[in-house]
């Protein structure tokens, strides 16, 4: 159990981190926390991030890096805040190597979109990536945050 404590604690730090100046349009640098087995990416921006008809990749993709032989769990953690009308749900859903993570994003009535998904992946670098899905033309993402963190840490 002391294991985790450091790094829950630094996930807790990094949390607190202040933003700072954009790296790309509407996106901050992104966050990188590695300790103990577990690997920990945070993106985020402030918008607006107009959607696209269909599909809008809401970050850049990063690679992560599974090193134990049974695999490692890769958890996604999202938030956006959209703004706008729409015909359709936006939904907020996370992918490795291309595929959607489980459960797939459900849509939700409001202004702000949660995600919780995961994912079982094998040994080896896996990229990342969120997309917003269903999106409308003429809506825009306000705010969001996307954390990935990877569990690596084989079962006894």
């Amino acid at each position: 159990m002391t294991r985790f404590v450091a790094p829950l604690a630094a996930l807790m730090l990094l949390t607190c981190v202040s933003r700072t100046a954009f790296a790309a349009p509407k996106a901050d640098p992104a966050l990188r926390f590695q300790n103990h087995g577990i690997t920990l990416v945070v993106h985020r921006g402030a918008g607006p991030v107009p959607l696209q008809t269909g599909t809008t990749p809401l970050d850049e993709p990063a690679v992560l890096n599974c090193h134990a032989q049974d695999g490692c769990i890769i958890t996604f953690q999202g938030l956006m805040g959209i703004s706008g009308v729409s015909v359709s749900d936006p939904r907020l859903s996370s992918f490795v190597d291309g595929i959607e993570a489980r459960p797939h994003a459900f849509s939700d009535v409001g202004k702000l979109r949660p995600s919780l998904q995961s994912f079982h992946v094998a040994q080896g670098q896996h990229m990342v990536q969120t997309l917003v899905l269903e999106g409308t033309a003429g809506m825009n993402v306000v705010d969001w945050e996307i954390n990935y963190t990877l569990y690596d840490n084989s079962i006894p």
